[in-house]
């Protein structure tokens, strides 16, 4: 199928001799995930074909898919992210000494993440440097762009979601993630099952009137700061030893538009 702008309708068409319009679009909602459609190259597209689409803008979501550029901007910005460093495919065979000598700089364990996937795909966790090229090589496997930064073992995950409406910002309750590692693949889209202990989705979090309060604040001043638009999630990761709060990652299109978190705002799914 094709999807096309024919004399001011958006229309969606078959292809091949016979070809039939299967149906008229009058707004898209972009429920992907993933490089070539969630990191701005489907909202490219859908602006050439001149559709309205819900979320975030072509900048917005390129700039959010990937992970390097998300972290440049928020701490350009003042707001707290792990120490990390970063480098391309080029950059590690050209001099890969180098680039061992700015992960020297952190602390281990590390995590090893391909900057422009998602869901999990393709992390390692460095415990010692030991590992550490293997791991490397593991993730330019998926992406000739490469994050690394501490892993803090002793650590709470929340997110919250924010949603722009009528020109107001309107923040979710907070989730909690309980899993003693890294979230995977598996993680990110497995049923949940109550009796499973190794990861759990607590929701509204029991936390400190204090922490909900940062955790509000820091998720807007991030929508604010990435231009981001309609629904978008915020990570982020709690030091239990110093007691800091980092943001972690940004999700633009989150899985269903993470309208659970909305139910108290009575906010309808199809609103």
């Amino acid at each position: 199928c094709v999807l096309y702008n024919k004399d001011g309708r958006f229309v969606l068409q078959s292809l091949g001799f016979f070809k039939k319009i299967i149906t008229e679009l009058d707004l898209v909602l972009p429920i992907v995930h993933g490089n070539n459609v969630e990191d701005g190259t489907l909202a490219g597209y859908l602006e050439t074909v001149g559709i309205p689409y819900v979320g975030s803008d072509i900048y917005a979501s390129s700039l959010c898919q990937d992970k390097i550029f998300t972290k440049e901007v928020l701490e350009a910005n003042d707001l707290p992210v792990i120490d990390y460093t970063s480098f391309t495919y080029t950059d590690y065979t050209l001099d890969k000494e180098e680039i061992f000598k700015k992960i020297d700089k952190l602390s281990y364990p590390l995590l090893i993440k391909p900057a422009r996937l998602g869901s999990g795909i393709g992390i390692e966790v460095v415990i010692r440097k030991e590992e550490l090229e293997s791991s490397i090589e593991k993730v330019m496997e998926k992406d000739d762009r490469v994050l690394v930064e501490e892993y803090l073992t002793d650590r709470k995950e929340f997110n919250i979601a924010v949603l722009l409406s009528k020109g107001k910002l309107i923040d979710s309750v907070i989730e909690e993630i309980i899993k003693e590692s890294p979230c995977n693949y598996y993680d990110k889209y497995r049923k949940e099952n109550e009796n499973d202990e190794t990861y759990k989705k607590i929701y509204p979090a029991d936390i400190s009137k204090a922490l909900i309060h940062d955790i509000q604040k820091l998720g807007k001043e991030v929508y604010k700061v990435l231009a981001l638009s309609g629904v978008a999630r915020i990570d982020f990761i709690f030091d239990n030893k110093s007691k800091k709060l980092y943001v972690n990652e940004v999700n633009t299109i989150p899985n269903f538009f993470s309208h659970h978190l909305f139910e108290d705002k009575n906010i309808d799914y199809r609103e």
